[in-house]
């Protein structure tokens, strides 16, 4: 199953927008400095851990995978309306003489509002996060071979709107400080479905 969800590649430093509803699969367009396309899955472990396998592939051309493993440290209630999280997360990545390695650590904050009307049962999930980590980047120019590791920063504020109990779109736009890949700044938009 995992397998055929993972049917997309991976951008490393993208960060896809995280579904806080358990048990979902999809796939994000990623517009950045070039386009993309993103695999995306989430499955509980327990009540305060899930993990995520993400994919996604650029045209230019770039592949990769992504996991994380995602531990809530606090739950919505009254005194404190927000859930907070953290989470470690390793990406693997490979370009056309490009391999990508990157692990970070990231906190995030979500704020979950339901919209009930007569007709409209919608839940809206905005967010944001942030990030620092290692990464390593080896790239080949002409017949040499190069590496580079540095620390690198990033965030994303994004909204997920949850539709129906079996369909979500989540909306990101994420940044970057990292130097090498596409871009450092993305757009993600896309449709979730639970299994």
């Amino acid at each position: 199953m995992i397998t055929l969800i993972i049917f997309l590649q991976l951008m490393p430093h993208i960060k896809s927008a995280k579904p806080f509803a358990q048990n979902m699969f999809g796939f994000h367009l990623v517009l950045a400095g070039d386009i993309g396309m993103m695999g995306n899955f989430r499955a509980n472990v327990s009540k305060r851990v899930d993990f995520g396998i993400n994919g996604v592939l650029y045209s230019t051309p770039f592949f990769g995978i992504q996991g994380d493993l995602n531990f809530l440290i606090h739950q919505k209630e009254p005194d404190i309306p927000f859930n907070a999280s953290i989470y470690p997360l390793l990406n693997l990545g490979f370009g056309e003489n490009l391999f990508y390695f990157s692990f970070t650590g990231n906190f995030a904050i979500d704020f979950p509002v339901e919209i009930k009307e007569e007709d409209v049962n919608l839940k809206i999930i905005p967010y944001f996060l942030i990030g620092i980590g290692a990464e390593a980047v080896n790239y080949e120019v002409g017949t040499k071979s190069y590496t580079d590791s540095s620390f690198e920063a990033h965030g994303s504020f994004g909204t997920f709107f949850i539709i129906t109990r079996k369909m979500a779109i989540p909306v990101e736009i994420h940044f970057s400080d990292e130097e090498r890949g596409p871009t450092g700044f993305s757009f993600s938009a896309g449709i979730l479905f639970t299994l």
